[in-house]
Order: C-alpha cells, then sequence, then structure tokens
C-alpha cells in the first residue's frame, strides 16, 4: 500500500460532495488520518466550520483569509494596474475576483470616474449577480441593497430604512453566507466596496419614487442613530 500524504489540500471545498467531507471528518475523528488537510473554499458557510477546526488537524482557508492587503494589491496587481494601483485596492478593497476584474478592465483602457460605468465594464456587477448574489433569497436581496445604502449598518439602522420588511433579521444570515465580503463587528455590518457600488447601482436603476424613498429612508436611519455625516452624503 502507498504511504498516505503528508499534506492534503482540498480546493473548493464548499463545492465538494458531502460524502467527501463527511469521510474526511470521519476518519480524522477515528484518528485514521495522519495528512494535514487544507480546505479552500470561497464560502463557508455550506461547511460545518466549527466541527472541522475542533478537529485540529484541519486548516480552513475562507474568503477573509483570502483577502488582499493594500500592500499585497500594490505589488502583485502594481505592473498591471501602472499609476491606478492605489486607486484599485480603494475600489476592489482587497477583493481577489474583483481585483483581478478590475484589472483587466484597466489594463484594457478602463479609467476610474463612474463607479456604475465601471461595474459594467469591468463586468464585476455582472459578476456580483451570477456568483455572489444569485443565491440569496429576495428577501435577502432586498436587506442586502438596502444595507449597502449606509456605511456600517446595523439591524436596527435596516428596520429603519423598510419598516414594513423587517429585513434587520437577515442582516447575520447574509453575513455568514458572503463571509469576507461583509466586515462584522461590533453589530455593525460593512460590505466591501464593489458590493457597495453593486447595491447603489440597484438602487440608482430603480422607479424615481421608490429610489428617492429607499434614500430618504436609509439617510433618516442615519440620522435616528447619530450618524449625521453619513446622513448628509446619502441625500448628496
Amino acid at each position: 500500500t502507498s504511504e498516505p500524504p503528508d499534506v492534503l489540500l482540498l480546493d473548493d471545498a464548499d463545492s465538494a460532495p458531502v460524502d467527501l467531507l463527511t469521510e474526511l471528518v470521519g476518519r480524522i475523528e477515528q484518528g485514521n488520518f495522519r495528512a494535514r488537510a487544507f480546505l479552500s473554499a470561497r464560502t463557508l458557510h455550506r461547511l460545518p466550520v466549527a466541527r472541522l477546526r475542533a478537529l485540529g488537524h484541519i486548516t480552513l482557508v475562507g474568503p477573509s483569509e483570502l483577502r488582499l492587503t493594500r500592500a499585497e494589491t500594490i505589488e502583485a496587481f502594481g505592473r498591471r494596474a501602472g499609476a491606478s494601483a492605489r486607486k484599485l485596492y480603494e475600489k476592489a478593497g482587497g477583493w481577489p475576483a474583483a481585483t483581478e476584474l478590475i484589472t483587466q478592465w484597466l489594463e484594457r483602457g478602463g479609467r476610474f470616474g463612474s463607479d456604475d460605468g465601471m461595474l459594467s465594464a469591468s463586468g464585476l456587477g455582472d459578476y456580483i449577480e451570477t456568483e455572489v448574489v444569485a443565491p440569496l433569497s429576495a428577501e435577502q436581496r432586498s436587506a442586502l441593497v438596502h444595507a449597502g445604502l449606509v456605511g456600517a449598518c446595523t439591524r436596527e439602522m435596516l428596520d429603519r430604512i423598510d419598516p414594513q420588511a423587517d429585513e434587520g433579521r437577515h442582516l447575520p444570515e447574509i453575513a455568514d453566507q458572503l463571509q469576507g465580503l461583509i466586515n462584522h463587528s461590533n453589530e455593525r455590518y460593512d460590505l466591501v466596496p464593489p458590493l457597495r457600488m453593486w447595491t447603489k447601482h440597484v438602487v440608482n436603476r430603480l422607479p424615481t419614487q421608490a429610489r428617492s424613498q429607499a434614500l430618504n429612508n436609509a439617510a433618516d436611519a442615519c440620522a435616528a442613530t447619530g450618524d449625521i455625516v453619513e446622513a448628509v452624503e446619502i441625500v448628496m
């Protein structure tokens, strides 16, 4: 029989068959697996994260671990992005997929200006629609769009934006599904820049009355919680 590997790397673990993950966990728990396992996944919410980490033999590499720092963005994409490398980090927020798509757009002659224009021309808007937002329910999608109208949203603020929908309850589950794309700290949920751009793009396409209502409610929600500066920026 061949010797077992010292290291096992499973990429796209969130797409792996359930039976495979069940067998891996079972073998580790039984002491029949001596290799160090590395599981890489674009999203971790489909995996038994707590159980896997408790085993001690598995390292999970999720969206948060894959996020690029400013220095890493400049080092890895500086030659391709040129003088726009620093702006690239501000727009992509360290999200690897967004960084690559925006860089390709810059290489094709794109120039930073309108966020709506960049989302469309770079293909980033389509990517968010198909790869990020598509699995969300209609209620979750609506909550995500409204959360993107403010800087760091709380459940209370989200409920104020659409008082009839009780959308604040969706924030924790959305943050769990979109790990690495929503920063959660002190009960506040802050979307990475590309996701915020996309939510504003969606709002801009609403009928005039619906758009005005959403923006005014978002500004009122910020003002009610003391975020006056954010409230002013929303209605500007």
